[in-house]
């Protein structure tokens, strides 16, 4: 992390907690070192350095996770250029450095770029990612000429002629920034660049944020919602309508109706296009969300809106640190259980209603407790809660692994009742050559054909797609037919496209070795 002129630590001062009882030491350890800084940010001007892509590469330490991408920026002497890095805390790893380089001193430029350019660090598509990482190093176009153009790192293989290398929505988040497309240049091969500007970060994932980082995302907002005054209705941030892949929230739609009962708005941020979601939280005078890229939304504020953020234990510092450097008022409620079950990142988590409503009344923000009422009764959530974990559980083990046996053998149980699961089984089969798969997507078939929820149908649509891919050339040709006619039928899937996709991924692939080693839930 760069060094600077002040580091104000934060504090459990600094914040309001809620259903925190036994947790606050966590929260202090959590909070650690992180905080904000000042003084003027850094720039570094290096002349013939040396761009190296991306790279995905294998580790040897199966701690240290599966693999890491590795690319920097070397000066024209092969040392690393320390402020083009970006460091990131708080992983399931450990501490991880973006812009490392493997064997540099055997890297040859195979391109020169003579202009001036400026170092942005890397592109991420994750929208949480994005908005923390890749625009953190904007503020310095503030200061340069707006001719000068920008590199990125990316995690994208060699960009394919006539391949986009931006999603849509990213792009115009980037225009808004003032990078319009033609302005980026993504060197995709290792490459001379003759003079670049390297400005500091000013968030690095858990290690801190700089006091001038809300400010160009300010500016950006303030060219979108100009003038307004904010409304004292409390808008809700919700997840439900995210595809069933994505940490799922059991118990949200019973929340909702809560909150909608009492005068909340419900917003769908996944829904709406990226200057809408501006407007939108400058809209309101308290905000309602969980831990999630939507929360970083706040940095976009231009009132200090105040925060209720919705949590399973203790977040990681990020969720911290950018309320604070926001000026933001935060509240940190924990109602977010997890079902007494081990969690991994893609768990799911359950809505405990009954906190819930507890903190809506201490706020002054339950009016109406009908649905609270008949919502902190109902215990009908353990079993959504159940197919949830297992689901995630399934689909997180990679192809060189195995279930526990007995979350293979809960699943194997629960299958019959969920069509869901009982795909994600079949392809989780596929994948390792084992026995099961027609069964298991006769099932996934005949349960889905009598689904009625639309709500739930549409949130598995992509994950039921690339499962049917993996499977169609395995499965029997009446199990294949069966369930390509429910796909189309009840999840709108193209049938000629879907086999059109397994038949290009059966040119492509080749049969993994043998599994080599169980994995064990913890």
């Amino acid at each position: 992390m760069p060094s600077t002129d002040t580091f104000r630590p934060l504090t459990t001062n600094d914040f309001s907690f809620y259903g925190f009882d036994n947790l606050m030491m966590d929260v202090e350890e959590t909070l650690g070192e992180v905080g904000i800084r000042s003084g003027p940010p850094q720039v570094a001007v290096v002349e013939n350095a040396l761009f190296i892509p991306g790279a995905k590469v294998p580790t040897a330490d199966p701690d240290a996770g599966r693999y890491v991408h590795e690319g920097g920026i070397l000066t024209q002497e092969g040392e690393l250029v320390e402020l083009a890095q970006t460091h990131r805390s708080g992983t399931r790893w450990g501490t991880r450095v973006l812009g490392a380089v493997v064997e540099p001193a055997e890297t040859a430029p195979e391109r020169v770029i003579d202009e001036e350019v400026v170092y942005l660090g890397w592109c991420f598509q994750h929208f949480g990612h994005f908005l923390m990482e890749t625009l953190a190093r904007t503020w310095i176009l503030d200061e340069i000429d707006p001719s000068v153009k920008v590199i990125f790192h990316t995690k994208l293989p060699r960009i394919a002629s006539g391949q986009k290398p931006l999603s849509a929505a990213t792009q115009q988040i980037l225009e808004l920034f003032g990078i319009p497309l033609d302005r980026i240049i993504f060197p995709q091969e290792a490459t001379r660049l003759r003079r670049v500007i390297v400005p500091e970060s000013l968030h690095e994932l858990s290690y801190g944020s700089h006091e001038r980082f809300p400010r160009r995302y300010r500016h950006v907002a303030s060219s979108i919602v100009g003038d307004t005054t904010p409304s004292a209705q409390p808008v809700y941030l919700s997840r439900r309508l995210l595809p069933g892949h994505l940490r799922q929230i059991v118990g949200e739609f019973e929340l909702e109706e809560v909150l909608r009962e009492n005068g909340f708005l419900i917003a769908y941020p996944e829904t709406m296009a990226f200057e809408d979601q501006i407007r939108l939280i400058n809209r309101h005078t308290d905000i309602f969300t969980t831990v999630g890229s939507a929360a970083y939304n706040v940095l976009f504020a231009l009132h200090r809106p105040r925060l209720h953020l919705l949590t399973s234990g203790v977040p990681r510092a990020d969720y911290f640190l950018t309320p604070a450097v926001a000026e933001t008022p935060a509240t940190f409620c924990n109602f977010l259980g997890r079902g007494d079950r081990p969690a991994i990142n893609k768990t799911p988590t359950v809505v405990e209603l009954s906190k819930c409503v507890d903190y809506l009344d201490s706020g002054g923000f339950l009016k109406k407790r009908l649905r609270a009422s008949l919502a902190s009764r109902d215990r009908s959530l353990r079993p959504a809660f159940d197919e949830a974990w297992l689901y995630a559980m399934v689909q997180d083990v990679p192809t060189d692994e195995t279930l526990a046996p007995d979350v293979e053998r809960d699943a194997l149980d629960l299958a019959p009742s969920s069509w869901p699961l009982s795909m994600i089984l079949a392809q989780y089969y596929q994948r390792r050559n084992l026995p099961r798969v027609d069964d298991l997507a006769r099932q996934f078939a005949n349960l889905a054909a009598e689904e009625r929820d639309t709500g739930r149908l549409a949130k598995y649509i992509e994950d039921m797609e690339s499962a049917a891919v993996d499977i169609l050339l395995s499965c029997s040709p009446d199990v294949a037919e069966l369930m390509t006619s429910v796909l189309s039928d009840r999840f709108m899937v193209d049938s000629v496209a879907l086999r059109h996709r397994a038949n290009k991924r059966a040119d492509r692939s080749v049969r993994l070795p043998k599994i080599r080693k169980e994995r064990v839930a913890t």
